[in-house]
């Protein structure tokens, strides 16, 4: 995210709008995957819901750090 859209709840936007596509497929959950270094995007997820799974994952292109995994439970209304 460009650092002016940051505080402005452009990405709760964002995220609010996939979970209800997601919802709208009748999907469970969504699962993503965070960077270890960017915190500022796990706070993000984990204002908009998101829990840590436990499951880590080798950055595809950085030896040096993980992939964290998070979910978002879809409940149905």
């Amino acid at each position: 995210m460009v650092p002016q859209a940051r505080g402005r709840g452009v990405g709760e936007l964002l995220l609010g709008g996939g979970a209800a596509v997601a919802r709208s497929l009748r999907r469970r959950r969504i699962l993503l995957e965070a960077a270890s270094n960017n915190a500022a995007a796990m706070g993000l997820y984990r204002r908009c819901g998101y829990q840590f799974t436990g499951r880590t994952f080798q950055h595809p292109r950085r030896p040096d750090l993980v992939e964290r995994e998070m979910v978002l439970a879809l409940h149905r209304p």
